[in-house]
C-alpha cells in the first residue's frame, strides 16, 4: 500500500454527541468556497481526548527544543474565553 501524505493548512472541527470531526483542508484559493477537503477523522470523546493530551505533550517536546510556537492573538482569545473543563490551561 502507497504512503500518502497530506499537508493541511486549516482544520475545521464539528461535534455531536457520538463524537468529534476532524476536517483537514487546504485552501485552492482565496473564495472560502472553493476548499480541497484532504480527509476527515472521526473520533471518539474519549479517543479525541487522548488525542488532544498526546498532541499537548508533542508541542510541550517541540517547544522545549525549538522555542514557542507563535500563533495568533485571535486563537489565544478564543482559547482563552473557553472553559477548560479537562484539566489544564492556556
Amino acid at each position: 500500500m502507497e504512503k500518502t501524505i497530506f499537508y493541511s493548512d486549516k482544520i475545521i472541527v464539528t461535534k455531536n454527541q457520538e463524537g468529534f470531526m476532524l476536517n483537514f483542508i487546504k485552501d485552492k484559493t482565496d473564495i472560502e468556497s472553493e476548499i480541497d477537503y484532504g480527509f476527515r477523522i472521526c473520533l471518539s470523546p474519549q479517543t479525541t481526548k487522548k488525542f488532544l493530551y498526546v498532541l499537548f505533550s508533542t508541542i510541550g517536546d517541540y517547544e522545549k527544543k525549538n522555542g514557542e510556537i507563535k500563533v495568533s492573538p485571535e486563537i489565544v482569545k478564543i482559547a482563552k474565553e473557553k472553559p477548560n473543563p479537562i484539566g489544564f490551561s492556556l
